[in-house]
């Protein structure tokens, strides 16, 4: 018994270093992509986010776990909520191209 639980739990250790490999390597995709990409959990709670999301919606670290529409967008963003809830349905990414409101305000 004793050594099937040491083999057992040999095998959740490397299951474990693999799977802190992949999150890694994940933070660092997240952390060099320039696309603003926000992951939302079925209740629309912000559960990640790239950096270029920031400025779509000044978003922050402390912001995990707070739902989208907590959030003022800086775009045109009335059909965003009707997106999420097809993209939860359908599974289905969306990508679309938006314009800064204060863009030609210099910052």
């Amino acid at each position: 018994m004793n050594e099937e639980l040491n083999t057992l739990n040999a095998e959740l250790s490397k299951k474990v270093g693999e799977l802190e490999l992949l999150y890694g390597d994940l933070q660092n995709l997240f952390q060099s992509t320039q696309i603003a990409t926000i992951f939302l959990d079925r209740e629309s709670r912000i559960a990640r986010f790239t950096p270029g999301a920031t400025a779509l919606f000044r978003l922050a670290d402390g912001d995990l776990g707070r739902p989208l529409s907590d959030f003022a967008a800086r775009f045109d963003a009335h059909d965003v909520p009707q997106e999420v809830k097809r993209v939860l349905e359908t599974l289905e990414p969306v990508e679309r191209t938006v314009g800064l409101a204060d863009a030609s305000a210099g910052s």
